[in-house]
């Protein structure tokens, strides 16, 4: 399995199935290695719970981030500590961390009474990760025009894919 996480971020629930072959309720540790700098399994140590019911147990964590985490693809491995009843690899991928930024070219406009500007081109830059389900709704505010002006805004959207092999 894979997943995917951005610089200073945590990812979401990882889970981890572990087949056994002794028939015993008990606890057991999980070892979660080969993270890159700066990041680290919550819980630190995972636990499962074995039943006497089904040969299968299983166990979430999350992979939390710093921004200094190197960003990069990693393959974590995620062993059973306590029984040896296997052990399974995650793929990590961590993305930059990036900034929202706000650029208006022209930086400033004089309009005389009654005219009106070209138009200005407003840049909004701000990191998207794609959520399950789906969201895609915001609001930009103009704020700290003079009495009297109106602004017409109109938007345009430019979608951009990076490394999306999901």
């Amino acid at each position: 399995q894979s997943v995917t996480v951005v610089q200073g971020e945590t990812s979401g629930a990882i889970a981890v199935n572990l087949w056994y072959v002794f028939p015993a309720a008990t606890t057991g540790f999980l070892d979660v290695t080969g993270l890159p700098a700066g990041a680290l399994s919550l819980p630190t140590r995972p636990t499962y719970v074995t039943n006497l019911d089904t040969p299968l147990a299983s166990s979430h964590f999350q992979i939390a981030t710093t921004r200094a985490t190197p960003v990069g693809t990693y393959p974590v491995v995620v062993t059973d500590s306590s029984f040896g009843a296997g052990w399974d690899t995650v793929l990590l991928t961590v993305l930059p961390h990036v900034d929202p930024s706000l650029t208006i070219v022209p930086s400033q406009v004089a309009v005389g009474r009654g005219g009106s500007s070209a138009p200005l081109n407003v840049r909004l830059t701000f990191p998207i990760i794609r959520t399950e389900p789906p969201t895609s709704s915001g609001t930009i505010r103009i704020s700290g025009l003079p009495a009297g002006t109106s602004v017409q805004p109109r938007l345009v959207a430019y979608p951009i894919r990076l490394n999306d092999t999901t």
